[in-house]
């Protein structure tokens, strides 16, 4: 599915991945991240994550989503399934 779309594909077409690996782990991809996730119409403080906490979580999800990219099921996941388990295994932990 994330190898198909225009933007990030065209990464993998050029055999740029681990290019695109480094940079999507790095501390400024972390805090452009928590910038991301401040953006969203989500109360933060209210399921007990606080705002200096978002670059940890935003270094969470980009380390997950990266597993996804270079790592992929086999069969491959549809973005349904990727939102499936997500809302199963991220939501509850927040949540906690």
């Amino acid at each position: 599915v994330i190898p198909n779309e225009p933007s990030i594909g065209l990464l993998f077409q050029a055999g740029e991945t681990e290019a695109f690996s480094r940079g999507a782990t790095s501390t400024m991809s972390f805090g452009m991240g928590a910038d991301l996730l401040r953006s969203i119409p989500v109360d933060w403080a209210e399921i007990g994550v606080r705002d200096d906490e978002l670059d940890g979580l935003a270094e969470m999800l980009m380390r997950l989503f990266t597993s996804f990219l270079f790592y992929p099921a086999e069969p491959p996941h549809t973005a349904d399934d990727i939102r499936r388990i997500g809302r199963r295994w991220l939501g509850p932990a927040l949540h906690a």
